[in-house]
């Protein structure tokens, strides 16, 4: 993890170096590293190497002078990567002037605050004066503020970050409570109206089953009626046959008896 990434030309290697030692402070009692491209290992891809501690940094400290502003791979390479961060990400991007040079010229370079006053290069001092030494000094104490306000924003945005899935698990869990509670509505719903429909299906049972009881006794009550019908016309249909019986006895008597007294009513009338 890079925290502090350092460019500069290989010509301004005396500041960059200068600059590390106080640096290093920071590196060793704050726990912040520091990065600059003589740290990559024998054998290791070197652009690639930049590329990822660019994409990781907090600050990038830029060592301003003539020979830096003319690199090729830093104007090309290194800039456009610490500008793109700076927009995006919040990058602090720290320009030191250690060379007098026309950094006023250099439009992106034109519009940032600088670690020294007014942007004036740290080659006004003489080398390894006091002077110098106290401004590297504040230099460092300043990108360690910088590293802290990157460090409690990083925690910040952590906090942020675990509230944010805190709400958003308690919202599922929440979601998964009234999901469970409507389904179990729904069971209980579902329950009811088969419950509802076993109850209309008894009792259609039950009322079928009457009816096919009373429809039995109707026809019960239908044949002991057609029965005693049939039983009177027999009985009427015998007495009617007594009758003509009777009649016709009667008249066989009667035609009898007037064949019998016929010859003395013939007599009586002769006479």
């Amino acid at each position: 993890m890079t925290d502090i990434f350092i460019s500069y030309s290989h010509k301004d290697e005396k500041w960059k170096d200068a600059l590390q030692r106080q640096l290093q402070v920071l590196q060793l009692h704050a726990d912040f590293k520091v990065w600059d491209d003589r740290q990559i290992e024998m054998g290791d891809g070197w652009l690639k190497e930049i590329e990822s501690a660019i994409a990781v940094a907090k600050v990038a400290i830029l060592l301003v002078s003539p020979d830096f502003l003319i690199s090729e791979f830093v104007c090309r390479q290194e800039i456009p990567k610490f500008l793109a961060r700076r927009s995006e990400d919040g990058l602090r991007v720290i320009p030191l002037v250690v060379e007098p040079c026309p950094w006023r010229a250099v439009g992106w370079l034109a519009s940032m605050q600088g670690a020294t006053k007014d942007n004036e290069p740290l080659a006004r001092h003489r080398w390894d004066s006091y002077e110098l030494k106290s401004e590297l000094s504040d230099v460092a104490l300043k990108v360690f503020d910088q590293l802290k306000s990157a460090r409690e924003e990083e925690v910040q945005s952590l906090e942020a970050e675990k509230q944010a899935l805190a709400v958003g698990q308690q919202r599922l869990v929440d979601v998964k409570a009234q999901q469970q509670l409507r389904q179990q509505k729904e069971q209980v719903e579902r329950e009811r109206l088969q419950q509802e429909k076993e109850v209309a299906r008894r009792k259609q049972e039950e009322q079928d089953h009457l009816s096919a009881q009373q429809h039995l006794e109707d026809e019960r009550e239908g044949s002991a009626e057609t029965a005693e019908n049939w039983r009177r016309c027999e009985s009427a249909d015998l007495q009617r046959k007594k009758r003509l019986v009777g009649a016709y006895v009667l008249l066989v008597l009667f035609v009898g008896v007037v064949a019998w007294l016929s010859p003395y009513l013939i007599g009586l009338f002769v006479r």
